[in-house]
């Protein structure tokens, strides 16, 4: 065999290394990103789940922006916080304040280094259930970074809380 036919022989081989790495990542790919899916999805439908209290859990339930779109189960005797990771969240009064209401006001708690308008730090509220029932809190907010509008339900959350006799 010539010299220029190893060599060519030699790329050749290289050639079809190549490709066979491309197959067997493309494929790795294709099956990582079906799995993230799947498991993105059994995400979607838990964050639909109840959050029922526990005895050990019986004075103080603390939510966060990770509870957004749940239904939270509150007995009688317990209260809601409500803490969400931004300075520029406006958390509302219940929608039946004869079910659950906001004690006192919001408060703000910034947090150091920030960018200005990094909106860094904590909105939190804190609510009293009244009586047995059901009702909505909700939270807005415009901007979502640093001179950053909010975009599509970025600037929503909503949870349902339904109170219980103790």
């Amino acid at each position: 065999m010539r010299k220029s036919q190893k060599g060519f022989a030699v790329l050749e081989g290289l050639l079809i290394l190549v490709v066979l790495c491309i197959i067997t990542f493309g494929t790795w790919h294709i099956l990582a990103t079906r799995r993230s899916q799947a498991n993105s999805s059994s995400t979607i439908a838990s964050s639909q789940s109840t959050s029922k209290p526990t005895n050990s859990s019986l004075s103080n339930i603390n939510i966060t922006d990770s509870d957004k779109g749940k239904t939270i189960v509150l007995v009688s005797n317990q209260t809601l916080t409500v803490s969400l990771a931004s300075t520029y969240w406006a958390i509302g009064e219940s929608s039946n304040t004869k079910i659950i209401r906001m004690t006192g006001n919001q408060t703000i708690t910034e947090s150091q280094p920030c960018v200005t308008g990094g909106g860094c730090g904590t909105a939190i509220a804190h609510f009293t259930p009244i009586t047995p029932g059901s009702a909505t809190i909700s939270a807005t907010r415009n901007a979502c970074g640093e001179a950053m509008a909010c975009t599509g339900s970025q600037g929503q959350f909503t949870v349902t809380v339904i109170i219980v006799r103790k």
